[in-house]
This record gives structure tokens, sequence and C-alpha cells, in this order.
């Protein structure tokens, strides 16, 4: 076999020639598939968002847990959806208010709320007996001042009488204070300080 021969034989076995063809990808771009699925990886991974980016809450389930690919609401979006706190109810509102905005008695009124206030010993009121001495109104301050007495300085029944005047006073509207006290000048005299009903009642004459 010639030299020539050899040549011919090597060129039979050499493979055909490449032909680029417009169809052909360029070798820097990835495949067509991998394309396509690093495409739709970032918009899976986004579908919990809208379109504009803000977050969409999920609804919880029967158990109160969020599902798998569900988003728990910000803090901020709780707090925004929390319901409104009930307003409180004022409770500092003084009594004296109410008091000051209501007329305040007279000392004819007084005199009427204590004269059902008796002596226990006898059973007759304190007004008929005349142990009230002095009924003294101050509108100012919303307080009644008392002077009065006993039928005697030993009297046990005292400190009963006098809490008994101290209430009805202050249970009448517009007082906010009272000051009862116990005087013995002039002392009680039968003969004098009683109505004229009581001393025939007590069988003074």
């Amino acid at each position: 076999m010639t030299c020539s021969e050899d040549q011919n034989t090597s060129a039979e076995f050499l493979p055909p020639p490449l032909i680029p063809t417009d169809n052909a990808e360029p070798a820097d771009n990835p495949p067509a598939h991998l394309t396509a699925e690093t495409a739709a990886s970032p918009a899976s991974s986004n579908t919990s968002g809208s379109a504009n980016g803000e977050e969409k809450a999920a609804a919880p389930t029967a158990d109160g847990q969020f599902s798998a690919g569900q988003t728990a609401p910000s803090e901020a979006t709780a707090k925004q959806n929390a319901p409104a706190a009930a307003p409180e109810l004022s409770t500092s509102a003084d009594s004296s208010d109410s008091s000051e905005s209501e007329p305040f008695p007279t000392e004819d009124e007084i005199r009427q709320a204590i004269y059902d206030v008796v002596d226990p010993e006898i059973n007759i009121s304190i007004i008929d007996l005349g142990l009230v001495y002095d009924i003294i109104p101050n509108p100012a301050d919303r307080s009644v001042h008392i002077n009065m007495t006993l039928t005697s300085p030993g009297c046990p029944l005292g400190p009963e009488i006098t809490t008994a005047v101290y209430l009805k006073v202050t249970r009448m509207p517009g007082v906010r204070d009272c000051q009862v006290d116990l005087v013995w000048s002039p002392m009680w005299d039968p003969m004098v300080h009683p109505t004229e009903e009581t001393r025939m009642a007590l069988g003074i004459w």
C-alpha cells in the first residue's frame, strides 16, 4: 500500500465537520428546561405575597395553628385588627360635687329632720323637750353646727342621742358634715324648756 492510499484510508474515518445551524443554542446559555424551572422558582416562593409586595395574612386552622405555606399575621397587623378596648368607667366622681349642686337646708328644715330623735327614757322628741338650743347652718362649707343638752349631765344615753342627731342631719341632701356639741349652760329646766304639751305629758304644771 502506498502512502497515497494510506492518506485516502485515513480520510474515510475522519468525522464530518461541524456545521453551525441557526437553531443551535449558544454554549453560554443554560438549557431551556433549566431556565424555565429557574424562572418558576421565585414565583412559587412569592405566592404568599400580593402583586404590590404586601403580605397577605393567612387564616388559622380550626385549632388556631397556621398550616404549611401560610404566614402568620405580623404584630402590627394583629394590633391593628384587635378590637378596641372598652372605655373605662370613671369612678373618681366625688360625692361632695353632687351635694354642692343641691340646695342647702334651712334651720327649720333641719329642726324638722331631727324631730324624730327621742329621749329613750321618756320617749319624747328632743325638740319638744327643748334639749336643742342652737341650730347653725353654714352653707359656705355645707356643714351644720348644733348645740344641745340632756335632761341631766349623767344621762347614760347621751352618746346614743347625739349620734342619732348627727346621722339625721348628715343624711339630708346638700349637707356634708355636722358637729353636735353637748352644752350645760344653761342647764335644762323642765319648767322652762319643754313645750306646754310636753310639760302636761310629763305632769309638770
